[in-house]
């Protein structure tokens, strides 16, 4: 419905989702390896979710704006830089980066967690944003491989002292 069709330059820009790693020496996830959703999808977008939850965006400091301002922010941040983001939602890039920047902590609190999830399916639905997991819905994931890799490494470390004190007990036997 509002999807936009991307240009595409051989030597620029690829489509989300089919990252080149040999096309920049800069990573795959450099600003020239993602092709960027227009501001006028953005806005679109950002319109119709608040319009979906019955939020007016008129500027001001209320709770349900700001969050739901934020959470859209953070749920579209894929799409464009956070310059673009800011045109989008009247603020300067400083505070799209410091929205981002409190999102693990937002995601603590029902009313944010409901408007950014919202704000991801409702831009998955009308195919503003890929079906891809983001960085903090691994987070969960990460926190425990992290700690099994500790334990691991933990019981290397002992099973590397049983294996000393079995060679020195082995060598005083042949003895």
């Amino acid at each position: 419905m509002y999807t936009e069709q991307p240009t595409t330059s051989n030597d620029s820009f690829i489509r989300v989702g089919e990252i080149d790693l040999e096309r920049t020496k800069r990573g795959p996830f450099s600003k020239r390896n993602l092709e960027r959703v227009s501001i006028k999808i953005l806005r679109q977008w950002k319109n119709d979710f608040l319009l979906f939850h019955g939020i007016t965006d008129n500027g001001s400091r209320n709770r349900p704006l700001v969050l739901a301002r934020a959470a859209w922010a953070n749920a579209a941040c894929w799409a464009n830089t956070v310059e673009s983001i800011g045109l989008v939602v009247n603020k300067d890039h400083s505070t799209i980066s410091h929205y981002r920047r409190l999102h693990p902590t937002n995601m603590k609190y029902s009313d944010y967690n409901e408007l950014y999830l919202s704000a991801k399916e409702f831009g998955k639905s009308v195919n503003y944003i890929p079906v891809k997991p983001t960085i903090f819905e691994y987070e969960p994931l990460l926190s425990k491989l992290t700690n099994e890799i500790n334990s691991l490494r933990s019981e290397i470390e002992d099973l590397k002292v049983y294996k000393h004190k079995y060679e020195i007990i082995a060598n005083q036997i042949k003895l």
